[in-house]
């Protein structure tokens, strides 16, 4: 796996042109600039921060044949994701099922103007975190994750990693990568290890 390098500093979420892509529902991708913040991971009173995990969006360019089974794939990196963060200590997830209707009808919510930000809140999360795979290839792509801050939409950290194939193993392993080894580390001089948006 290879990690991508990003820039620091922070700032609102910005929303990029990805132009013609194939696209799965109920996802987000950003733009954005990462700021760490070492104790946002838990809210001052030591609790676990209620976190929106959304559900990995794909954004296919590589012009192949859809893969069967993409939904379960979808579903089981989306379950896994919430899962890792749950087990740090530091998030506990919230339920999307009241906002999933509106969710579904946003669309691409890259272009909804930000519209994830009040859906996460009204589910009753403080955090929100976005996930898109860019498919190049079948042999190429990559993952990409924003931990941000619902009330402010500041970013507060971010990571990216490439992968080799694109099977289940292989985005599994990308998400366990990045939740223990970028999103969750406690260091403040530990540096954003994300990298743009492919195109954005």
């Amino acid at each position: 796996m290879g990690v991508g390098g990003g820039g620091a500093g922070g700032g609102a979420v910005g929303v990029p042109a990805i132009g013609t892509a194939t696209r799965l529902p109920l996802a987000a991708v950003l733009a954005v600039s990462a700021w760490w913040h070492p104790g946002a991971a838990l809210a001052e009173d030591d609790r676990p921060r209620t976190v929106a995990v959304f559900p990995v969006e794909l954004v296919d360019t590589s012009g192949e044949v859809a893969r069967p089974g993409r939904d379960g794939q979808i579903a089981a990196t989306t379950g896994e994701l919430a899962a890792l963060l749950e087990g740090t200590g530091k998030y506990r997830s919230v339920d999307l099922a009241p906002v999933r209707e509106r969710l579904a009808a946003a669309g691409p919510l890259d272009r909804c103007g930000g519209c994830w930000l009040g859906l996460a809140s009204d589910a009753g999360a403080e955090v929100a975190v976005v996930t898109v795979v860019h498919k190049v290839s079948t042999l190429i792509s990559s993952m990409h994750v924003w931990v941000v801050e619902v009330a402010d939409r500041r970013v507060v950290r971010d990571a990216a990693v490439s992968l080799r194939g694109d099977t289940d193993e292989a985005w599994r392993h990308a998400a366990e990568y990045l939740v223990r080894n970028a999103l969750t580390n406690e260091d403040a001089g530990h540096p954003s290890l994300s990298s743009p948006f492919p195109g954005g």
